[in-house]
């Protein structure tokens, strides 16, 4: 399970503000305390402020934290969570880290102050003011808090990172010496998370290594990179991985009306196009089997006995046999008897086509329920069962130990599961929520 604070060093008082503003996280967005829930957060004095790597790990300076109160730590967990959201990490792609980073955080800022998050603790830099900064080499005048944030509540709502990285890139060139932006004593440095440059230190969590963190601001990019090794996968499959995740937060949030809009019009952005399932499913399963399993392939191995006498030889026409399949059912309450009705009648008539030695379904919870299993004659029926939380993944487990080795597998599932490492085999998920699996094929079933 999370640990949504992190234990070692936290104060009472600040385990207490800590414990408020997470309260105030997940009953008033849910949508930003499900993405926080599925992160490690750590304490670390190796950064100025806070920070986050866009993937799993979010991390603070109890120091800092402890000089505020609890709605305006519910802003700096916000922010960073919003970071994650937005891909700010991985969507870098080769721009200067420091100028990119105030971008981001102007975006970000003017969404969650969109959405009633308490700004109030800092002084606001403008976008106009932070631009005369970069071209002028004098930071932004100090406000009264001395805690300057990028913040800037005229800036138009649709306005993208990239739109206003090339804004403040084009203030910086006007700047014949390195200025702020650089490598020190950017703007805003004084004060920091959310939407200061943080300053740089050690690695979180290495700082004995005495070297420069890897971060500008509160993005950690190596910390990035780390994930992306520590789970096996590319930097695509990671932002896939994410998405699933934004998805699946914001289904939640929507059932409980309490989404945001910019998060609304995020994930409709994102959302897969409407196709047929059925199309799609026929497809899949056509392709995990190839045309030698449906219509056959020629052979020389046994000529056709009919041109035998004629001294000529013809291939004949051999059938492969067909290897198993496996159809996985979420048993977590989300299926409905009416929808497996309607998808069983459409696996009847692809199993006719392709006949699978043996078709394995398994129902499937946090763990395997029940498991039935269909010869080709055979008439499917699938029955709905009720079951507790979901882990598909635990069907490969299944897989795995008897020794299965499935021409492909088929999920239906609402989506709300972990997803685990991609298989050695061709999978398709069958969605009735608007999540992406980050490996395999999705497409959305309803009737």
């Amino acid at each position: 399970m999370t640990q949504l604070i992190p234990p070692h060093e936290a104060s009472s008082p600040l385990k207490e503000r800590f414990e408020f503003a997470l309260s105030a996280m997940f009953n008033w967005q849910p949508f930003t305390g499900h993405i926080y829930a599925g992160c490690k957060v750590i304490e670390t004095r190796a950064v100025g402020t806070a920070f986050t790597n866009c993937a799993d790990l979010i991390g603070y300076n109890p120091d800092y934290m402890s000089r505020f109160g609890s709605e305006a730590i519910h802003t700096i967990l916000a922010h960073e969570v919003r970071h994650i959201v937005l891909q700010h990490v991985p969507r870098l792609e080769g721009r200067d880290p420091s100028i990119w980073n105030m971008a981001a955080d102007y975006v970000i800022n003017k969404q969650l102050a969109q959405e009633k998050y308490d700004f109030s603790s800092w002084d606001h830099v403008s976008v106009a003011a932070m631009c005369r900064s970069l071209e002028t080499g004098a930071p932004p005048p100090a406000g009264p808090r001395g805690e300057g944030i990028c913040f800037d509540l005229s800036l138009d709502d649709n306005i993208s990172t990239e739109d206003l990285y090339d804004k403040l890139m084009a203030a910086k060139a006007k700047n014949p010496g390195q200025g702020p932006g650089g490598d020190e004593d950017g703007p805003g440095e004084a004060g920091g998370a959310p939407g200061g440059p943080g300053g740089e230190g050690s690695e979180p969590g290495s700082s004995a290594a005495g070297g420069k963190m890897p971060m500008s601001g509160d993005l950690a990019y190596r910390e990035f990179e780390r994930a992306c090794a520590e789970a096996k996968v590319s930097v695509e499959q990671m932002r896939n991985e994410i998405n699933a995740r934004i998805l699946a937060a914001a289904e939640l949030a929507k059932s409980m009306g309490r989404l945001p809009g910019s998060i609304d019009r995020l994930v409709t952005g994102m959302r897969q196009p409407s196709v047929d399932w059925r199309s799609v499913l026929r497809a899949f399963i056509r392709n995990a089997y190839g045309p030698g399993v449906i219509g056959g392939v020629y052979s020389f191995q046994r000529p056709n006995r009919r041109n035998m006498d004629a001294r000529i030889a013809l291939p004949a026409l051999r059938k492969i046999p067909a290897p198993p399949m496996v159809l996985v059912i979420d048993t977590s309450g989300s299926i409905t008897q009416e929808l497996l009705d309607v998808f069983a009648s459409e696996m009847r008539g692809i199993l006719r086509d392709v006949k699978p030695s043996l078709l394995t379904v398994l129902y499937v919870d946090a763990a395997v329920q029940h498991v039935d299993k269909f010869r080709p004659d055979d008439m499917l029926v699938l029955n709905a069962r009720g079951g507790g939380g979901t882990d598909m993944p635990v069907a490969y487990e299944w897989i795995k130990e008897n020794k299965v080795k499935p021409a492909c597998v088929v999920f239906l599932t609402d989506m709300y599961t972990p997803f685990g490492e991609k298989p050695p085999y061709p999978v398709l998920w069958g969605a009735i929520t608007d999540v992406v699996a980050p490996y395999g094929k999705t497409v959305k079933v309803k009737l």
